[in-house]
């Protein structure tokens, strides 16, 4: 999970891209907060921070899930972490989760 403001990002080409992919298809798919639905239709709908996830064995795949701004600043990390559970989940039902973090 990265905040949406981190400045990282830039430093890292496939996060970097795989953001650039989830924002382009904001006008084409039914892009949605994980936690309360918001739909990212607008541009008032901001996201607060986005959850990658990259199988270890599939290079340049990245799934891209982004908490809206509220979410973000408003629930408390423990509900922050679950639905990024519960969304892992989905990706890969009974799957091993790594922290990326050093």
């Amino acid at each position: 999970m990265v905040a949406a403001d981190d400045i990282a990002l830039e430093d890292q080409p496939l996060l970097k891209n795989a953001l650039a992919n989830w924002r382009a298809g904001r006008g084409s798919r039914k892009l949605t907060c994980v936690s309360c639905k918001l739909l990212f239709a607008g541009d008032d709908a901001r996201a607060g921070g986005y959850l990658f996830a990259m199988p270890l064995n599939i290079d340049g795949l990245v799934s891209t899930s982004v908490f809206c701004d509220r979410c973000w600043r408003e629930l408390p990390p423990a509900d922050i972490e679950r639905e990024a559970t519960r969304v892992l989940r989905q990706l890969l039902p009974g799957g091993r989760f790594l922290d990326a973090r050093p």
